[in-house]
């Protein structure tokens, strides 16, 4: 399960970095800011690291232990970078973010950490057992 996971999320790295580079996908604000879909801001830098990220995944997606350790690092990636935009909309100089960006970043680790720490190599999805009452 951990591969699928992250050949999956491999995916969706890889084709939103693709889109921010396609027109019709990606376009400019007012402002001069390029977003992607309209909502969310992005940087030939951001694009680049998404399609990085994409290309790991699909990497990683043949061994479960390695997979586990992209959904650790892409996640916490994800994380931090939500966590810094939210009070540093330019990422310490590295790309610009915007509300939309933070929210989705911080949904995506959330969900990725989830499935790195509770899905166990043995493709099975750990939930605590419920104890059965004895009548």
């Amino acid at each position: 399960m951990l591969k699928k996971v992250a050949l999956i999320v491999g995916c969706i790295c890889f084709i939103s970095g693709l889109l921010g580079f396609v027109p019709g996908f990606s376009g400019y604000n007012n402002d001069g800011q390029q977003l992607l879909l309209g909502i969310f801001a992005t940087t030939t830098g951001y694009n680049i690291v998404s399609i990085v990220f994409g290309v790991a995944g699909l990497a990683v997606a043949l061994s479960t232990k390695w997979s586990k350790i992209y959904l650790i690092a892409v996640g916490a990636v994800s994380g931090l970078a939500a966590l810094i935009g939210f009070s540093d909309p330019t990422l310490f100089g590295l790309a610009n973010v915007n509300t939309a960006d933070n929210w989705a970043n911080l949904a995506f680790a959330i969900i990725i950490l989830g499935a790195a720490f509770g899905i166990h190599p043995d493709y099975s999805i750990s939930f605590p057992k419920k104890k059965s009452k004895k009548e």
